[in-house]
Formats: structure tokens, C-alpha cells, sequence
């Protein structure tokens, strides 16, 4: 529901913010200016308007670049040599090369080629053509002023929700994750499709991971140039999502850990259940999942877009953890539990619940040092006992 709030109120400003930009260029060009195509004004401040303001002003940097070499190009090869259709053609194949170099606004080369060269012909004079081609220069000019100037100071755009959510959203999904294994075990369940569900979901995770990554980036970039940074208290020293590589990339290996823990599984239950650990190791193995999923429910940024506020909550989950992980080395190394082929199944799982742990520990151990003081010499990270799995 917040979600699709959210979705509404940006599709709601980007429309009221497009039709002023849009009005506004228009206005000018029309109406000011008196421009004999006045719509490349409103067309270049619609190209303005994007989901930051610092790609705002990088994009028509670009923007400008690319319109102003198409029409440079142009006009050079129609004055030489005149525009017929064999100079449209050399036109053509130049602009296409340049827009090449250019990235996503290379297009824009040829397109202000083309546009100019219509213009070009609609000239009696050299000197009314040359100010055909100066004007559409000039029109850009100013539509990708009031584009970033709109963009600016009308509903600057934040992206912290959208990065917000995707995180949480990928948090959810590894605590449900741990939710249905840690019950599955609970119960002593296991047969081949839950744990081929639980791989899926566990390689799943990449994308999700991925996209937390690429909103996050995005909500650091609208800051850049943002009014807020330079207005409220603080601004400019501050850092959006703070600690975020350390949770995403922990819970990209957790993800990757608990595949491993679903491999380890299944392969056991297909050998037979001689090679099966037995329900009270599960049940041990099942809380301690469980623990780690109250884990991962701390790691949720708090309103200020900061990482690691919960991390004494974080604690006690990882301490129950560990009793747990104790239990089952004791389970594991019972005499009455015997046998090759259980200490191979105990001793595997043992390792990843180790891992597990480790993994959320130095996601800790990271938050924590981040957000306290700097001591003399600190800036090294907390080493990390366990690597991961080959």
C-alpha cells in the first residue's frame, strides 16, 4: 500500500512538472522569442526531466553536446556543398558515427541533423538559414535550462523510499527464507521439494540483491546537487544509506550459505535415511535459523536512511544463535549418534551454520565500527574468520 502511495504521488509530479516545463519552454520560445519552431524548447525540457537532479544536469551537458555537433555537421556539409540528398546521406552517416561516442544521447545527433536540414532548405538566404541552425542551438539551450531549473526547484526528487523499500524488500524475502526453513527443520520435514524450493529462492536472491544496489545508488545520486543538502543543518557532510554495501553484500553470501544449507539437505534426504540427521539435531538446527531470521529483521534501515541502530538487538539474536550452534556440536559429538555417515551430515551442516554466524557477526562488527567514533588508528575492518564457499 505505501508502495503504490509512493508510485502515485511520482507519476503525479512527474506530470504536473512536465506540463510546466514543458508550458514554461513553450512560453518563451513562442512567445518571447518568437522562434520559427518553438517546440524544440519544450521537447528538450521534457528530455530534462529526470530521476535526479544530478543526472538532470550531466544529461543535458550531453544533451547540448550532441544536438550542437549534429547541427554543426550539418550545416558545414550544406554550405559546402549544398543540401541535396547526396549531402543528406554523408550527413547522416557522419551524425550516426559521432552519436556513437556520446552514450545514450547519441541518438540526438542524427535527430538534430535531420531536424536542422529541414530547416536548412526552408532558408532563402545563407545568412536566414545560418540563423535557423542558430536557433535550434539556442532553443535546446534554453529548453534544457528550464528542464533541470524545474527539476530543481519544483518537487526536487529524493529517492530514499524507493531505496528503502527495495532493501526491506530483499530483507523480507531472506527472513522468509529462514521463516520456512526454520519450520520445515522444526517439524522434522524433510523431503525433495521443499529443499528445491528453498534453492531457487535461495539463487533468487542475486536479483533482489541487485536491485537494492542499483536503488541505493540512485537515492546517494539524487542527493547530489539536491536543495536540501545545502539547506538543512548537516546537509552537506551527510551520507545516504550508510553501511548499505556491508548489509547487501552479507546478505548476498547469507543468501548464497543458506543455498548451500538446502544442497546439503536434499542431497542427505536422497541418500536415504541412514545419512538423515535425526529430529533433534534438526529442531537444534531449525531455532538456530530461526534466531538468524530475527537477525535479519534488525537490519533494516531506520527513517534517517542509517543502518545498524538495532545492533544490541542484533546481538541477542546472534548470542541465541550460538547456544544453539553449541547444542548441536554437542549433538554432533554424541557417542550415540555415531556412525560415518551422521558425523559427515552433522559436521557439513555444522560448518554452515558457522558460516551463517560469521557472516552476520562481521556485518556487525562493520555496522558497529561505522557508526562510533573513530579511535586513534582505526580504519581497518574486522577480520573475517570463515571465507566463503567455493
Amino acid at each position: 500500500m505505501r508502495g503504490r502511495r509512493s508510485g502515485e504521488r511520482q507519476t503525479v509530479s512527474a506530470v504536473v512538472k512536465g506540463a510546466i516545463a514543458a508550458t514554461a519552454a513553450w512560453a518563451v520560445a513562442a512567445g518571447v522569442l518568437d522562434a520559427t519552431a518553438p517546440a524544440f524548447a519544450p521537447f528538450s525540457a521534457l528530455l530534462m526531466l529526470q530521476i535526479t537532479i544530478y543526472r538532470s544536469v550531466v544529461q543535458s551537458v550531453y544533451y547540448m553536446l550532441a544536438v550542437s555537433a549534429g547541427v554543426a555537421v550539418q550545416g558545414l556539409l550544406a554550405f559546402a556543398a549544398g543540401p541535396d540528398l547526396l549531402t543528406f546521406a554523408v550527413v547522416a552517416v557522419l551524425t550516426l558515427v559521432i552519436g556513437r561516442g556520446l552514450g545514450s544521447q547519441g541518438q540526438h545527433v542524427p535527430t538534430a541533423a535531420f531536424f536542422a536540414f529541414s530547416q536548412f532548405v526552408l532558408g532563402a538566404t545563407s545568412s536566414e538559414r545560418l540563423s535557423y541552425l542558430t536557433e535550434i542551438v539556442l532553443l535546446v539551450v534554453l529548453g534544457c535550462a528550464i528542464g533541470v531549473a524545474v527539476n530543481l526547484l519544483l518537487f526536487p526528487p529524493l529517492r530514499y523510499t524507493g531505496a528503502t523499500r527495495a532493501v526491506e524488500t530483499l530483507i523480507q524475502s531472506v527472513s522468509d527464507l529462514l521463516q520456512d526453513m526454520s519450520e520445515s527443520l522444526c517439524e522434522a520435514t524433510l523431503d525433495e521439494d521443499p529443499d528445491r524450493d528453498w534453492r531457487a529462492r535461495a539463487s533468487a536472491m542475486g536479483r533482489l540483491v541487485a536491485q537494492a544496489r542499483s536503488s541505493v545508488e540512485t537515492a546517494r545520486e539524487s542527493q547530489y546537487l539536491h536543495p536540501a543538502r545545502f539547506l538543512s543543518p548537516g546537509g552537506r557532510g551527510r551520507a545516504s544509506f550508510p553501511g548499505a554495501e556491508t548489509v547487501l553484500n552479507g546478505l548476498d553470501r547469507i543468501a548464497a550459505q543458506l543455498g548451500s544449507v538446502a544442497r546439503g539437505l536434499a542431497d542427505q534426504s536422497e541418500e536415504g535415511r541412514e545419512r538423515r540427521p535425526d529430529a533433534e539435531f534438526l529442531h537444534a538446527f531449525g531455532r538456530m535459523l530461526a534466531h538468524l531470521r530475527g537477525a535479519a529483521l534488525t537490519l533494516c534501515p531506520d527513517h534517517s536512511t542509517r543502518f545498524g541502530h538495532r545492533v544490541g538487538d542484533l546481538d541477542a539474536h546472534l548470542d541465541r544463535a550460538r547456544t544453539e550452534i553449541s547444542r548441536l556440536d554437542e549433538i554432533t559429538s554424541a557417542s550415540r549418534l555415531g556412525g560415518v555417515a551422521h558425523a559427515y551430515t552433522y559436521g557439513t551442516l555444522l560448518v554452515d551454520a558457522g558460516r551463517l554466524v560469521e557472516e552476520y557477526t562481521y556485518i556487525r562488527d562493520v555496522l558497529r565500527q561505522q557508526s562510533a567514533p573513530p579511535p586513534p588508528g582505526a580504519g581497518r575492518k574486522p577480520a573475517r574468520r570463515f571465507g566463503r564457499r567455493t
